[in-house]
């Protein structure tokens, strides 16, 4: 088997732009051309479930295999990253060009210096950690019922039936895009963020050091506060800690400190003063490099580390991506079928990604809809534990295949219902599908609407024997 490719950020967008353009193709069609790529790439059918790096991997191998896929998301990620990079290289430099900026008659005011580039960057520090936490975190439950979604919601409550319709469904299609992609964005845009601060503080040390080099500078620091010298070189000498060791004349001693103190009422003088005053840059330097340079360095290898395994995920539980997965290891079987016995491979591996109810791991009855085959039951007389016991069992079935849930296509979907839906998504986590078959006639509409509202990307209504339903969830 060749060495697969690796996802990248672009991939995503590429394979939910492919998913959506198959979505109008012939499934005849799809099963051949997944197929062809499951043999030339020689993935095989097997017993244990695939870790998830494995089928990122597999479906960006099937991405790079079909001809006609479009491959511009990476383009158009690595774009607004260059407009982040460009951004933050000119807010640094410019900044630094402000602050370092001595026309021989005001000194440099170190101050201002450490405020920016130090204090500033502790506190959008502060910011990306607060922004890093995982989504659940003790005690944010109230803000999560504050947020718009949320208020969309119960507002929608109140809305005449159409329009109310109407617009659960539209929410419902943002939670479920939610679901699988609020990571990948949330780690997305952390990346470009650091990229751009980044960007930033390299161009503010090399602005900075340009002028050092360049200009004859001369420092010294004021404040409105009550800070005397001690004070000062209390300070500067623990923001001197790191690099105290490796070099002492990036630690300002206690005399530069008070002889560089400058007042409002006074003039800098020029001489001995502005000669002793440029000791102060080997500190300035340093703590430019060591508070921002170093610190947002690392940040970006941390977001660009969990963006990956945010792009893995996304990948696996992208809707459709399952499917794909099971086209082309049923390819294989199909192959070796026509190699050993002869035209009866085709209804073998047809009988793998044909109707719903043959993919699925387990299938259940909701208030007793019509099912010839092994069945769990659910809803109508059924009491909730008796719900919550089906449930478990559907768990534990067969967990890389999908809950296949025939229910009566004449009868509405009852809240019943839904908070079934809800608490079966609980107990068999994201990623695996569920699919609702309405059986007979009936207003299959009203079962499509519905279930967009739900607001569960893996969550989908599919045709029964006569093909009376079609599609999944829009």
């Amino acid at each position: 088997m060749p060495r697969l490719p690796k996802p990248q950020p672009g991939t995503l967008l590429d394979l939910a732009t492919q998913l959506h353009r198959d979505e109008a193709e012939p499934l005849e069609r799809l099963r051949t051309r997944d197929r062809g790529i499951g043999k030339e790439l020689g993935f095989e059918a097997s017993q244990e479930p695939l870790d998830t790096p494995t089928r990122a991997r597999r479906l960006t191998a099937w991405l790079d295999a079909i001809p006609d896929s479009p491959h511009r998301g990476g383009d158009g990620l690595r774009l607004v990253g260059l407009i982040a990079v460009g951004i933050g290289l000119l807010l640094g430099y410019v900044a630094a060009m402000g602050l370092f900026y001595y026309d021989g008659s005001t000194p440099v005011n170190v101050v201002r210096i450490i405020a920016v580039f130090v204090v500033l960057q502790a506190v959008t520090l502060g910011l990306f950690g607060v922004a890093a936490l995982p989504g659940r975190v003790p005690g944010s439950a109230w803000l999560r019922d504050l947020s718009p979604a949320k208020l969309a919601t119960l507002v929608a409550r109140w809305l005449p039936g159409e329009t109310r319709d109407t617009v659960q469904q539209i929410l419902g299609r943002g939670q479920a895009h939610q679901r699988v992609y609020h990571a990948v964005q949330k780690w997305q845009l952390l990346a470009w963020s650091q990229s751009m601060a980044l960007a930033f503080n390299l161009a503010a040390v090399c602005g900075a050091l340009q002028l050092i080099v360049f200009s004859d500078l001369g420092f010294g620091w004021s404040t409105t506060l009550q800070v005397d010298a001690e004070q000062m070189h209390g300070l500067t000498s623990a923001l001197a800690t790191p690099w105290a060791m490796a070099w002492q004349d990036a630690v300002p001693p206690l005399a530069l400190v008070e002889a560089t103190q400058t007042y409002r009422a006074e003039n800098f003088e020029l001489g001995v003063a502005a000669e002793e005053s440029a000791k102060w840059w080997p500190f300035l330097v340093m703590a430019m490099l060591v508070y921002g340079v170093v610190p947002r360095f690392v940040t970006l290898v941390f977001t660009q580390w969990r963006l990956r395994g945010a792009v893995v995920k996304a990948m696996v539980h992208t809707p459709g991506a399952d499917r794909v997965l099971g086209r082309m290891t049923a390819a294989v079987v199909e192959t070796r079928a026509s190699e050993h016995e002869g035209a009866a491979s085709s209804s073998a591996a047809d009988s793998m990604d044909a109707t719903p109810s043959s993919q699925a791991g387990c299938v259940i009855r909701w208030a007793e809809a019509a099912y010839d085959g092994q069945a769990l039951d659910a809803g109508g007389g059924r009491s909730l534990d008796e719900d919550r016991q089906t449930i478990e069992a559907a768990a534990a079935q067969a967990p890389e295949h999908p809950v296949l849930i025939r229910v009566k296509a004449w009868e509405p979907p009852v809240l019943e219902f839904l908070d079934f839906l809800g608490d079966l998504r609980r107990a068999l986590g994201d990623g695996r599908s569920i699919e609702v078959q309405p059986i007979g006639q009936g207003d299959h509409a009203v079962w499509k609407k519905k279930l967009a509202s739900v607001g569960d990307p893996w969550l989908r209504m599919v045709m029964d024997e006569a093909g009376q339903a079609e599609g999944g969830t829009p």
